[in-house]
């Protein structure tokens, strides 16, 4: 418990200091080293590596040890500062995804890349309260694409309202009564994701709401 209070205080002391301290996502093949920002579209089957730099001032010597790579999941959702901030306080999922890494650097490796891959990533420092996404779509050929046009701070948005679903992929809100009835309304399928519907493509669908009496 302590240890908590210790690390939680920690944290508040870098909130304001960690401005000159960033997370940059490397894609690695070949010897060919190439920053990534929003999304990589690969073939399943191929073999995929990335790193996770941390960088900063070379006068700073900012170090992290623990820097960590998680997919995306109902427990693990970020959008904002304030996101990563609430995660470090569930005590459970915090420990259970804080592993030991590289200083200054974490690896990625998809050996190889499978269909069920596709997803958000998250590269989060805890140290410095900093994380950096990145979408990972694998298709059965070349030819998939992630349909982004920004950056990823696109993907920054406002939270939906009370009776609406956010897409995971490009922050779009639909009506909650379309999540779970078994047809994909959100590009990336987040809608319909095993995890959300518990299983259930049709649990909580629009059909449940209508009263056939």
């Amino acid at each position: 418990m302590h240890h908590l209070i210790a690390f939680n205080l920690f944290l508040g002391l870098i909130y304001i200091t960690n401005c000159d301290v960033s997370l940059q996502i490397i894609r690695n093949t070949d010897e060919n080293y190439t920053p990534v920002n929003n999304a990589i579209s690969e073939r399943a089957g191929t073999n995929l590596t990335l790193s996770c730099e941390l960088l900063s001032d070379v006068n700073d010597n900012k170090m992290d040890d623990q820097i960590t790579w998680e997919k995306a999941s109902p427990q693990i959702s970020l959008r904002t500062r304030q996101d990563l901030e609430q995660l470090t306080k569930k005590t459970k999922t915090f420990y259970s995804i804080l592993k030991p890494s590289d200083t200054n650097k974490a690896v990625k490796n998809f050996i190889p890349l499978k269909l069920e891959d596709t997803g958000m990533y998250f590269c989060i420092s805890f140290k410095y309260l900093l994380f950096k996404a990145i979408y990972i779509n694998v298709g059965n050929n070349t030819q998939t694409r992630v349909p982004f046009k920004n950056s990823f701070n696109s993907l920054i948005r406002e939270e939906c309202g009370p009776k609406m679903f956010q897409c995971m992929l490009n922050g779009v809100c639909i009506n909650q009564v379309y999540v779970c009835d078994g047809h994909k309304d959100c590009p990336d399928g987040s809608d319909e994701a095993f995890e959300k519907c518990d299983g259930d493509p049709c649990r909580g669908s629009i059909y449940d709401l209508i009263d056939l009496g």
